[in-house]
């Protein structure tokens, strides 16, 4: 991070010392610095805006030093895989991971009780446990757009939507997607 970066995160993170929300959208990090958790050690951060970075990786003591957060978007990283540590958030309520390298649903999703928004838009994602997502009592709203997402899971998700808003594209089959790179 070259210095003009630094200068932004540290302005970044003096701003969210009032309003308790941390952008760090569109920093250009290659990974979250350590100097961030010690900047923010005596901020309770609710909402954290991690988007449009080179990210490949969240580190686990995001959950510990960040332990009030309600809102959470990493998206537009290069992320395969959070942390289970996230788990260990109580009030999370939204996490955004659309447009990143996920080629499942990670398992610490099922995990968050109190998850009402989910957006996972643009992954790789094929398959989903419909049964453990369901559990997800607080859950209001998910989009899987532009996922390959298997028939079965597509048809689950329509079943999952009397209760919850989903966003699927619609289903494709292998040979239409085949059909569409040959024309």
């Amino acid at each position: 991070m070259a210095g003009s970066g630094v200068t932004r995160v540290i302005h970044r993170c003096d701003h969210a010392k009032e309003n308790q929300k941390l952008d760090l959208s569109h920093c250009q990090l290659t990974t979250l610095p350590d100097a961030v958790f010690h900047l923010m050690r005596n901020t309770t951060v609710l909402t954290f805006d991690l988007s449009c970075n080179l990210i490949s990786r969240i580190p686990s003591k995001l959950a510990l030093k960040f332990h009030f957060l309600l809102d959470l978007d990493l998206s537009s990283n290069k992320i395969k895989a959070v942390p289970t540590e996230l788990a260990d958030l109580p009030d999370l309520r939204s996490i955004n991971f659309a447009n990143n390298k996920f080629s499942e649903m990670p398992a610490v999703i099922y995990q968050l009780k109190t998850l009402k928004e989910l957006r996972a838009d643009n992954n790789q994602i094929s398959d989903v446990d419909i049964s453990k997502l369901s559990e997800i009592r607080s859950l209001r709203q998910i989009s899987l757009l532009e996922n390959p997402l298997t028939s079965a899971t597509h048809a689950q998700l329509h079943l999952l939507s009397r209760h919850v808003d989903v966003s699927v594209s619609p289903y494709r089959t292998t040979n239409e997607c085949i059909m569409d790179t040959v024309d």
